[in-house]
């Protein structure tokens, strides 16, 4: 259990790195590996050594403050996405300015008669 549990914590700080990196495909990947490493953590410490027991405690705290942690700075940078492509849009407005107008075909058409 305390060997998931700290490898659940490792990973958890790689998906960290790739959130502030901007790393979308790795934090997919990483989100999908962890859902697989949730599945095989046992639940029952019943089997653990008193000593143990307090550190699968609270390396489980750990790992749950930190994926709180991860779900805010996902938000926040899900935020500044969507910010930015916001502020994109006036620009994509003024660049269409630019473009000539559509041509009207169906008027090419019919002088071809």
């Amino acid at each position: 259990m305390l060997a998931e549990l700290l490898c659940l914590r490792a990973l958890q700080e790689e998906q960290e790195r790739a959130l502030r990196e901007g790393d979308a495909e790795s934090v997919a990947a990483l989100c999908e590996r962890g859902r697989e490493m949730i599945a095989t953590v046992p639940t029952d410490i019943r089997g653990l050594a008193p000593d143990e027991r307090e550190r699968a405690r609270a390396l489980a705290g750990e790992v749950i403050a930190a994926q709180g942690a991860l779900e805010l700075l996902a938000t926040q940078v899900h935020r500044a996405v969507a910010a930015e492509l916001r502020g994109m849009a006036p620009g994509r407005e003024a660049l269409s300015g630019y473009r000539p107008p559509m041509r009207d075909t169906a008027r090419l058409v019919d002088r071809a008669r």
